[in-house]
């Protein structure tokens, strides 16, 4: 059994390998009867590779990565595929490229069930399966489950917060369940994901790495990640038994730490501070020395990187190649390697970023296109492109070749209220789909003005009070460049926060008359009509859309919506009971048939669909709220609370679900938490009798009466011939002793009662 490595061994010298030399290795063993490793895959969120000692940063406080790089392989060069966090996981777990999963962004798509993932691949070998996730980007909700047995990704909203976009949980929590898995009585061989958000922006690392990195939280968040790893490393070190376990440590994408190339934080460039990470791979059998592999090496090569550390065969589908080899010394002759940022495309209509390694070179295949040679310009500065045409030639190429293998994707449509969460982190979704259509010329490397604008115009609105400054700058970028559909798109919104929707329509008509096969901005346009009454029109547009892009979940919902609002329900269940037909698996058919049933008065028919939603964990609104109501009808208010509070840790301004959730706390006898709720709801309607009631009632059965007086007091001026505030008044001044006064108001409120009863 292997033990954590001293930090010392940090500092013994490594043996330098290279993808394209190589030397002989001894065969594996494929001993059926021998004990199987276990594997750890650790995924550092937003780490990049120089900033770990091993890499070189003398700074760095890593002595547990650095310890599996001394004993396993440390590879120089390696990428993430998409510089954001689903979509280089997606890579990572299937071994195939967006090209052909589909997930280019954060928020955008689903990894499709047709992929076989590292954990279903090894759950099928007889591998216990457990992941241990620290944020939102890697729930379930993305399909990155698939395989896993265990995985535990609670990362719901904490009171007060805005959703659950913006909530992670810390290394230590992630951690502790990890190990409490890993302590599971069992004889099985394990494979543990772990996913670690903490070096992701704001940086605040915990005591005492704060201190000890004094400006540089950056590096203190490193830090405390890798302490927790050490603690990891201890017990899987205990429970893996004879065989060991393999590792692989690997950056998700890096981060632009100080403008780097006019980037600010991650996802839009494929520079390398944000596209290099950090890749170690160590055997169950340590190596006596460590070994440094040059070259460019990717993301996509984790799965098979991982089946060749176990001994498992390779599958030539994939897109990965298998790097184990590099730690017995033989050559890898890796292909170029490909990268992606879809982002200044979808969010802004510029020209996405693409490019391609290979060896010490990087092409990126954009309209001015950029070619680096790595071992002597590592900080990108040189353009070569020019100079040398062959390898721009043979580099793009590669690329061309990567694209022709594009499948469609599993597109997943959130709610409009966590596409707001999702934005207010900087992570836009939206705007042309990847595929298919003739990508832009404008290359937002040399635009970067034009780029910091329009990142301006994303933070005003969603700024309040910001929509007149977003206006006036996108008028400024429409006059430059006016082919920018998804600026335009942008003006409307701007124009529709603050209320000019005539002009916010015009804006839309205008854009869609240059882009009219914009799902999205004719989406935008038909919810733009919807809210200024003009259903019908609405409803033309949305079926437009529907007729473009049948199964476009946004749109399905926005007409059974319109529906709703039109008067015509029961021509909305027919038309969602034929989407449930046609896919009885479908969670978002099950979700709008429930609703409907149920909103209908039909909730036995209902609550089973809405109960068979849930089985993709994707929020869909309403549908918890409806089956916490239905848990109050039964007298189980304890469901309820957990109805209602999963409702609102999606759809924070859920007043409905609130109050609901006030109500079963009260039920509960939970006074406490029913007054919290309360007073959250009366956040949105201050002027509310009943609420201002219901909350002095929780502060009077708490026993403070002092309180229950001052939350009344509102609903006394606002309704003084309210009898059930009387009451309710009459009881706080009996119990502040004030015995006669009480005794006059409870005799007044007796009379109104008599006076309003029917």
């Amino acid at each position: 059994m292997s033990r954590p490595l001293p930090r010392l061994l940090a500092l013994l010298p490594v043996v330098t390998a290279s993808l394209l030399v190589g030397c002989g290795a001894e065969p594996r063993s494929k001993e059926l009867s021998a004990p199987r490793p276990s594997l750890v895959l650790i995924t550092l969120d937003t780490t990049r590779a120089d900033r770990i000692g091993a890499y070189g940063h003398s700074l760095a406080r890593t002595p547990t990565i650095d310890g599996l790089a001394a004993q396993g392989a440390r590879f120089d060069r390696a990428y993430a595929v998409v510089p954001l966090t689903t979509p280089s996981h997606a890579s990572m777990l299937s071994g195939v490229y967006p090209t052909r999963h589909g997930v280019h962004n954060n928020g955008d798509a689903v990894l499709p069930d047709r992929f076989v993932t590292l954990a279903e691949r090894l759950q099928a070998q007889g591998w216990r399966t457990g992941a241990s996730l620290s944020a939102f980007v890697t729930t379930r909700i993305w399909n990155l489950d698939q395989g896993f047995d265990v995985y535990l990704d609670d990362v719901r909203a904490e009171a007060g917060e805005k959703g659950r976009w913006g909530r992670e949980r810390p290394a230590k929590e992630v951690i502790d369940d990890a190990i409490r898995w890993l302590e599971a009585p069992s004889d099985a061989p394990f494979f543990l994901w772990v996913h670690l958000f903490d070096a992701h922006a704001p940086y605040d690392p915990p005591s005492p790495f704060k201190e000890q990195h004094e400006g540089r939280p950056y590096d203190g968040e490193i830090a405390a990640m890798d302490a927790e790893i050490a603690r990891l490393q201890a017990v899987v070190d205990r429970v893996a038994g004879p065989a060991g376990a393999a590792w692989i440590v690997i950056g998700d994408h890096g981060e632009a730490l100080q403008d780097d190339h006019g980037e600010r934080d991650h996802g839009t460039f494929l520079f390398d501070g944000t596209a290099r990470v950090p890749l170690i791979a160590r055997p169950a059998a340590p190596l006596a020395q460590g070994v440094v592999v040059q070259g460019a090496v990717s993301g996509v090569d984790v799965t098979p990187t991982a089946m060749g550390l176990l001994g498992l065969p390779p599958d030539p589908t994939l897109d990965g190649v298998d790097l184990s080899p590099a730690l017995r010394g033989e050559a890898l002759n890796r292909a170029p390697v490909y990268l992606e940022a879809w982002s200044v495309y979808q969010r802004f209509g510029f020209h996405p970023e693409l490019a391609v390694a290979q060896g010490d070179l990087k092409l990126m295949d954009t309209p001015n296109p950029r070619l680096f040679d790595l071992s002597v310009d590592p900080g990108e500065t040189q353009n070569l492109a020019a100079a040398r045409p062959e390898d721009v030639a043979r580099l793009r190429a590669a690329l061309v070749e990567i694209r022709a293998k594009e499948e469609s994707a599993e597109r997943l449509a959130l709610a409009p209220e966590m596409s707001a969460q999702l934005a207010a982190l900087g992570y836009v979704t939206g705007g042309a789909d990847p595929t298919g259509a003739a990508l832009p010329t404008i290359d937002a490397k040399d635009e970067l003005p034009l780029l910091r604008q329009l990142e301006q115009v994303g933070q005003l609105l969603q700024t309040p009070g910001g929509a007149p400054e977003a206006e006036r700058l996108l008028r400024e970028v429409l006059s430059r460049f006016p082919e920018l559909a998804e600026a335009r798109g942008q003006l409307a919104v701007a124009l529709r926060a603050q209320g000019r929707m005539p002009e916010a329509l015009a804006v839309y008509e205008d854009a869609l008359n240059r882009t009219p096969d914009s799902a999205i901005l004719r989406t935008n346009y038909a919810q733009a009509l919807a809210g200024m009454g003009r259903l019908d029109d609405a409803l033309a547009e949305v079926q437009r859309v529907l007729v473009q892009v049948p199964e476009d979940d946004v749109a399905r919902g926005l007409l059974v919506q319109l529906l709703r609002d039109l008067g015509r329900a029961g021509e909305a269940l027919t038309l969602t009971q034929a989407w449930l037909d046609a896919d009885p698996t479908d969670p978002n058919a099950q979700a709008q048939v429930g609703v409907l049933l149920s909103l209908g008065g039909e909730p036995e028919a209902g609550e089973p669909l809405l109960v068979q939603s849930l089985s993709d964990a994707v929020p869909r609104p309403q549908v918890r709220h409806l089956l916490g109501m239905m848990a109050v009808s039964r007298g189980d208010h304890r469901a309820a609370v957990a109805h209602l509070r999963a409702e609102l840790d999606s759809f924070p301004a859920s007043l409905p679900s609130r109050v609901a959730l006030a109500h079963a706390h009260m039920a509960l006898e939970e006074w406490e938490e029913a007054a919290a709720e309360y007073s959250a709801a009366l956040g949105f309607v201050p002027e509310d009798v009943e609420l201002r009631r219901a909350l002095a009632q929780a502060y009077f059965n708490m026993g403070d009466y002092g309180l229950a007086a001052e939350a009344l007091a509102p609903a006394l001026a606002q309704a003084p011939e309210h009898p059930y505030v009387l009451l309710l008044h009459a009881n706080i001044l009996a119990k502040q002793g004030d015995r006669a006064t009480a005794e006059r108001v409870f005799a007044e409120a007796q009379a109104l009662r008599a006076r309003t009863s029917p």
